[in-house]
């Protein structure tokens, strides 16, 4: 609960594909806004007046639907710690470290579309990540020492009549048992997360009386998520003794080789697919007709769910508007999960943070 708290504080965080201009409202504008500004004639607040084809205000059109595709690239570095039985794994890869395994050990797909008509609108927003990491490792070597074993073989030998016993004495040994260990781990997580969204606009803000810009836009988001989790840990323990021991009997002797291998794994094998409620909020800062900063943040499963599975994310981007209908984005983006995964012997606790940058085009229809 604790997690929780702290992320509906935190809850802030970039849009992906909302980079729009800021709300007009025609008849219901408050004071100091630019609807007021029409009738004023001085030519401060003439100014502050939009033109009539203004495109810069699509966040708010109340009789046309707009559209809005966003395809983006996440390059995210993981800090995650998996616990199963008594013990923890901690895993810290940098994002950078995951940049250069793109297409090989790591791929995402990254997506977003939007559809809104005037306050209402309704969003997906999904991602898709695989990622594959094995690794083996040899121990240290042990040597352990036996011997001399002295013995001796009682030998009875009967010739026609005649009947001898004779005492042949012999040894094993000394001799060193080599002891080597050795282990692999083989790591494959995919895990899925689709949003089906609905946006509000609950209104905007001119920062000055006088001009449309820069403002202020605040939306709400909700409704369910999708999660599709798929863990897969495979151990393998190797253990190779070998030794080559001497053995004497009389005038005799050879040597006898032995080498034994004992081998050991467990598996995990997790997967687990469910919707979950989440909320959130989106902020715009319309600093320019071609400039934005956005922020966006929600929180979901509040453990409700499956798991006891809460996640959140985090966004922060900045867009330009290379073209009438086209911007380009980049900035940061965190997605935080914890999850109680299993029962019993098979139970794995899991907490990570997902964060790097993101990249992205938005194009608006």
């Amino acid at each position: 609960m604790k997690r929780l708290r702290i992320a509906l504080m935190a809850i802030m965080w970039f849009g992906c594909a909302s980079l729009s201009g800021y709300a007009q409202e025609t008849a219901v504008n408050s004071p100091g806004t630019a609807g007021m500004a029409k009738e004023a004639s001085s030519p401060a607040k003439e100014a502050a007046e939009p033109a009539k084809e203004d495109d810069r205000l699509p966040i708010y059109k109340p009789d046309e639907w707009q559209f809005f595709l966003s395809p983006y690239v996440w390059i995210p570095g993981i800090n995650a710690n998996v616990s199963a039985l008594k013990k923890t794994m901690h895993t810290d890869i940098p994002w950078w470290d995951t940049a250069s395994a793109l297409f090989s050990k790591t791929v995402g797909v990254m997506g977003r579309a939007e559809a809104w008509k005037g306050r209402w609108g309704v969003y997906l927003d999904g991602y898709f990540t695989y990622v594959g990491l094995s690794g083996s490792q040899v121990g240290v070597t042990r040597e352990k020492s036996f011997g001399p074993i002295d013995f001796t073989l009682d030998k009875t030998i009967q010739i026609r009549n005649a009947t001898a016993n004779a005492a042949i004495p012999g040894q094993i040994g000394p001799s060193t048992f080599t002891l080597t260990p050795s282990g692999s781990v083989k790591y494959i997580s995919r895990i899925g997360n689709l949003d089906l969204g609905a946006r509000f606009l609950v209104g905007t803000w001119a920062f000055c009386a006088d001009k449309p810009l820069p403002a202020l836009s605040v939306e709400l988001l909700g409704g369910p998520r999708l999660n599709s989790i798929n863990q897969y840990i495979r151990i393998n323990l190797s253990a190779v003794t070998s030794a080559n021991v001497p053995i004497d009997i009389g005038r005799f002797s050879l040597t006898a080789k032995h080498q034994s291998v004992k081998n050991g794994s467990y598996v995990i094998d997790y997967n687990n697919q469910y919707f979950e409620p989440f909320l959130g909020v989106r902020l715009g800062l319309w600093l320019t007709p071609k400039v934005i900063i956005t922020l966006k943040g929600d929180v979901g499963g509040f453990g409700l769910i499956a798991d006891d599975h809460v996640d959140c994310n985090f966004e922060a981007l900045a867009g330009y508007r290379v073209h009438k209908n086209i911007y380009v984005y980049a900035g940061y983006r965190a997605h935080g999960a914890w999850s109680n995964l299993g029962e019993n012997l098979a139970q794995i606790n899991f907490a990570a943070w997902a964060h790097g940058p993101v990249l992205g085009t938005t194009f608006a229809f």
